[in-house]
């Protein structure tokens, strides 16, 4: 016999770490549906199994094939007692050659829960109407051994001719009566009793609450963890992608962008390396776009390029022309607070460079400018 309840217990979370991950080849939906799995599996523990089923149908709206998720998913709904919606996922379940034995075995099983069920439902349907009803009450005293032997003993008094021809066919009568009574009162005290058990095995103490409350706070965590190193990695796969492409003044944004983002180890790795790539085999490129753009006059347009030159490389030799170009780019586009930052920048940084004097010849044009404003 399968414990549908035991069996949920004992699903575990998913360790992302302990796959492919430093490799990168884990596809990004897949990671999506690990996700979502072991989500639902905190959201279990807490009892919410409407939200858990609601994440594990998305799971597998990511990944069809997870065959994990959809047991699970199975599970839930029995929990939930929607029983054709679980028989339905166990059949899905079994075109898994090694889910086979197992959602077979879940579907028989399924077949006694839902009877079990049902008969628990007639039966607390039965005891409804009987306690509502004289006959109920006559057959409980009878039962009971009460006021009905005082009516026996009046009617072998009173009426022997009756004894001796009606009894039997009364007795006939009555004792499916009896039979059924004692079936109910039976069913009524061993639902009762395993009410009062379920009681008892449901209720979680104080420190047992704080443990799942806990568990479930590490799970989200984790899960938190899990997907900041996700995004870190979609970022690095699409510098990487723009990288090859040639495409290199977008990857150099992309990697400006996530410089401050917290890397591990293996992130790590990866970041260095397309910094390293960009810095030697894209920089140069990027530059001379920027530096033809400067020459005919379009700053706007130069004002990107030479800045993400600045940053990432700002040991280059170049790098006192390339500052001077970043402040006349601003001043030409009518920023002179900026402008006024960088051409101050050539003068602290590189002032023995042939541009430290133009720089300070165009700082004072700019402060004359505002204080004629």
């Amino acid at each position: 016999m399968i414990d549908f309840d035991l069996e949920i217990k004992n699903i575990q979370p998913i360790n992302i770490k302990n796959m492919e991950l430093k490799q990168y080849k884990i596809n990004d939906n897949i990671i999506k549906s690990i996700i979502l799995y072991n989500k639902a599996i905190a959201e279990i523990r807490t009892k919410d199994l409407d939200l858990a089923i609601k994440d594990l149908k998305k799971a597998l709206s990511y990944n069809q094939g997870f065959a994990e998720a959809m047991k699970l998913l199975g599970l839930c709904y029995v929990s939930n007692k929607e029983y054709k919606r679980s028989e339905k996922t166990f059949k899905k379940l079994m075109k898994y050659e090694i889910y086979n034995e197992i959602a077979k075995a879940y579907i028989k099983e399924l077949l006694v829960e839902n009877n079990t069920s049902k008969t628990l439902q007639r039966i607390r349907s039965v005891k409804s109407s009987y306690n509502s009803g004289k006959k109920q009450s006559i057959v409980r005293k009878y039962l009971r051994g009460k006021s009905i032997i005082g009516f026996s003993i009046l009617v072998i008094i009173g009426t022997g001719f009756i004894i001796a021809y009606g009894v039997p066919s009364m007795l006939q009568t009555f004792s499916p009566e009896v039979e059924t009574t004692n079936k109910l009162v039976n069913a009524d005290a061993k639902i009762e009793e395993k009410t009062e058990e379920n009681e008892v095995s449901t209720a979680i103490s104080y420190e047992e609450y704080e443990s799942v409350q806990k568990k479930l706070e590490d799970t989200k965590i984790e899960l938190d963890d899990y997907k900041k190193k996700y995004d870190v990695l979609l970022l690095l796969n699409e510098v990487e992608k723009s990288y090859q492409d040639g495409n290199y003044e977008k990857a150099a944004q992309d990697l400006l962008h996530i410089k401050k983002m917290r890397f591990d180890d293996g992130t790590k790795v990866k970041f260095d390396k397309l910094w390293w790539d960009i810095k030697t085999n894209g920089l140069w490129p990027i530059y001379n776009h920027g530096n033809r753009l400067y020459k005919e006059g379009k700053y706007q347009e130069a004002l990107p390029k030479l800045k993400i030159v600045s940053e990432i490389d700002p040991n280059l030799d170049l790098m006192p022309w390339v500052t001077y170009q970043i402040g006349m780019c601003y001043k030409e586009t009518k920023d002179n607070t900026n402008a006024l930052v960088f051409f101050q920048k050539v003068k602290d940084n590189y002032p023995k460079s042939n541009f430290a004097t133009s720089s300070e010849t165009m700082i004072n044009q700019i402060r004359d400018i505002s204080d004629r404003n």
